[in-house]
C-alpha cells in the first residue's frame, strides 16, 4: 500500500512538473508510440484519480478471492502473525528499556493483529506503569478472565488515588485478607496506613513486608520501631502503668526484637521514665538483643545506674571503646554532669570523630559553660 501511494505521488509530481519544465504549461501530452494524446492538467489528474480508483477495486477484489481459498488464508494468516510478532518483540524490547509510552502503542498494535489475551494484559501493564488508569482497565476488560483480573483492576483504582477514602481503606483490608501475601497489596496497606497512621494494623502486616515484598531487614526494622513507638505514646498517653502493661502483654519473642525494644525505650524516655528506660537498655545490651551504636544514634541513652554501671564496667576493660565513651557521654547530658560529658565526648571525637558525636561535645561545651567550644565543636560537626 505505502508503494502503490508512493507511484501515485510520483506521477502526480510528474504531471505538475513534467508541463512547466518542457514550457507547456496546463497541457500534458502521453505519447503510446505512434499515438499520442494531448490533455490538460486537470483532466490528467481526473484520468489517474479514476484509474487508480479502478485498479484499488480490481486489487481488493482479487484479495478477497485469494483469501477465500485454503492458500490464500494461510499466506495471510502468516503475514498477519509476522507483523503480529514483530509488533510484540518491538514492545518486549520498549519493556525492558523502561520506555513504557512505546510498550503500550506497541502493545495495542500487537492486540490489533492478534487479539491474544497476552497482548491486552502487557498493554495494561505499560499503560499502568505511566499512570494512565483508564487504558490500563479497558486493556483488562480485554484482556478477559474477569475473575482472575479483578485484583489487578482493584489495584490500578487504588494506584490512581493519591490518598485513600475511608471506604477504599476497607476494600484494602478485605483484599487483604483474600491475598495475605500479595506484595503490592502490602506496598500499599503499608503505605495507606502510615499516611493515615493505623498503627496497629501496621503491625499486623510487618512479618509479612519482609517476606514477601521489595522492603529490606533495615526498612522492616525502622517500621516497626516507629509503629510500635506510636502505639505505645497512645497507649500510656492516659496512664503510663497502661504502657507497662502493654509491654508485659508482648510476646517474649517480640519483647527480645531490637526494633520493638528500641519503641519501648523511646515511649519510656519520652513520658519521663528514664530509670526504667535506662533498665531496659542495660538490659538488652547484655542479652545481645540492642546495639549500642543504635541507642547512641536514636538518643535512647537514658540516665540510669544500671546503664552507667554497664558502661563503666566496659570502659574497665578497654579505656579506648569509642561508643563506650560516646554513650557515657550522652548519659552525663542526661544528668547534666557536663565535666564528666566533656572528658568523655572529647576522648570519643579523638577515637572516632563522627558529626553526632561532635555536637553532642557542643552540648556539653554550652552547658559547661564554654560557648566558644561549643561553637568549635559544631563547626567540625559541619565537616
Amino acid at each position: 500500500m505505502k508503494l502503490a501511494l508512493s507511484i501515485v505521488l510520483l506521477i502526480v509530481a510528474g504531471l505538475i512538473i513534467g508541463p512547466f519544465w518542457s514550457g507547456n504549461t496546463g497541457y500534458v501530452l502521453i505519447a503510446f508510440g505512434q499515438t499520442s494524446i494531448e490533455l490538460s492538467l486537470v483532466a490528467a489528474v481526473i484520468l489517474l484519480v479514476l484509474v487508480s480508483f479502478i485498479l484499488l477495486k480490481l486489487g481488493q477484489g482479487i484479495a478477497a478471492l485469494v483469501r477465500g481459498t485454503s492458500w490464500g488464508i494461510k499466506w495471510f494468516g502468516r503475514r498477519r502473525q509476522s507483523k503480529a510478532e514483530q509488533a510484540q518483540t518491538s514492545a518486549l524490547e520498549a519493556l525492558l528499556t523502561q520506555d513504557y509510552n512505546a510498550a503500550h502503542k506497541a502493545f495495542a498494535r500487537a492486540w490489533q493483529l492478534n487479539k491474544a489475551s497476552t497482548n491486552a494484559l502487557l498493554a495494561a501493564y505499560s499503560a499502568g506503569q505511566v499512570s494512565d488508569h483508564k487504558a490500563a482497565k479497558d486493556w483488562l476488560a480485554k484482556g478477559g478472565q474477569a475473575e482472575q483480573l479483578q485484583l489487578a483492576s482493584v489495584l490500578l483504582d487504588l494506584n490512581a488515588q493519591a490518598e485513600l477514602s475511608p471506604g477504599k481503606m476497607q476494600q484494602l483490608k478485605k483484599l487483604l485478607e483474600q491475598y495475605p501475601h500479595h506484595p503490592q497489596l502490602l506496598r500499599m496497606a503499608a503505605r495507606s496506613y502510615i499516611e493515615h497512621h493505623q498503627w496497629r494494623p501496621l503491625i499486623e502486616i510487618l512479618p509479612r513486608l519482609a517476606d514477601y515484598t521489595t522492603y529490606t531487614s533495615s526498612d522492616v526494622a525502622e517500621l516497626t520501631e516507629r509503629a510500635y513507638k506510636e502505639v505505645m505514646l497512645q497507649v500510656g498517653a492516659n496512664r503510663k502503668d497502661d504502657l507497662k502493661n502493654y509491654w508485659d502483654g508482648l510476646s517474649k519473642d517480640l519483647r527480645r526484637q531490637g526494633p520493638v525494644r528500641k519503641a519501648y525505650i523511646g515511649a519510656l524516655k519520652r513520658f519521663g521514665l528514664n530509670e526504667v528506660a535506662g533498665k531496659v537498655a542495660a538490659r538488652g545490651l547484655k542479652r545481645g538483643e540492642l546495639e549500642l551504636g543504635e541507642l547512641i544514634q536514636g538518643q535512647l541513652i537514658a540516665a540510669d545506674q544500671s546503664l552507667r554501671d554497664y558502661l563503666q564496667d566496659g570502659l574497665k576493660r578497654n579505656a579506648d571503646n569509642a561508643l563506650m565513651l560516646h554513650a557515657l557521654g550522652q548519659l552525663a547530658l542526661e544528668v547534666k554532669d557536663f565535666t564528666l560529658a566533656q572528658r568523655a565526648l572529647k576522648r570519643a571525637a579523638e577515637l572516632a570523630p563522627s558529626a553526632q558525636v561532635w555536637l553532642d561535645l557542643a552540648s556539653a561545651e554550652q552547658g559547661a559553660g564554654n560557648p566558644t567550644g561549643a561553637l568549635e565543636a559544631i563547626r567540625k560537626s559541619q565537616q
